[in-house]
């Protein structure tokens, strides 16, 4: 029996709109994605079979699978229970966003006060902090609010303060100036305030609202 084989390369571009999962935010990216592609046609010769083709990747740009996929290319994420818990700690820790929190409270017509304190209560004050749920940087925006926001990098430390603060303040506006019902907003949706006329009767979302204006306050005291 005699084999003949023919090797060549081609380059095709296909269009896929596929799940990228991150936590549990299932997100879809729609992207064209080029992949070089080898492919071998076997003849098995005499036995008159239809001809195989074999078709192996070469390269494939992940990056353009999704918006999300530089994540993948991020040395470490760190989960929120490797925070700091001393008041020192934290307080050191707030002490290198206090500028981009002062500019982005500036930008955004809120208390620098209250930004400062959103970052320490949602991540520690971790530039890399992930929540379970997804939760991303040092204000904790998830993946469809940075989507709103035209959030390139969660975990640019200026982007997500001004992102955060630009969202806090526009939940402000919204609740008519109720840092109450804006910050359960920011925690739990504005779905979730709207349709409870209040803060939602979520334990966690309850003990967030309290937790930042306890903050904010005592922040507020110290300067």
């Amino acid at each position: 029996m005699m084999i003949r084989m023919k090797t060549s390369k081609k380059t095709i571009l296909i269009y896929l709109s596929l799940p990228f999962l991150f936590g549990e935010c299932a997100l879809c990216a729609d992207d064209e994605i080029t992949l070089e592609v080898t492919e071998t046609t076997i003849e098995a010769v005499p036995y008159n079979h239809p001809p195989k083709v074999e078709r192996r990747i070469e390269s494939l740009n992940v990056m353009k699978l999704s918006r999300y996929a530089y994540l993948l290319r991020r040395n470490h994420m760190v989960m929120l229970s490797y925070a700091p818990t001393s008041k020192k700690g934290i307080s050191r820790a707030l002490k290198k966003w206090q500028t981009y929190a002062e500019n982005a409270a500036y930008n955004n017509f809120i208390a620098p006060e209250l930004v400062l304190a959103v970052i320490e209560v949602e991540s520690g004050a971790v530039v890399d902090a992930v929540s379970k749920v997804g939760a991303q940087g040092l204000m904790q925006l998830m993946p469809a609010t940075q989507n709103e926001l035209n959030v390139k990098d969660p975990f640019d430390p200026n982007e997500n303060i001004q992102a955060g603060s630009s969202y806090l303040a526009m939940l402000l506006n919204r609740y008519n100036g109720d840092l109450e019902l804006a910050l359960a907003a920011y925690n739990a949706g504005m779905g979730n305030v709207d349709k409870y006329k209040g803060i939602p009767p979520f334990e966690e979302t309850q003990n967030f609202v309290k937790k930042v204006i306890t903050r904010y306050r005592a922040l507020q005291q110290n300067h």
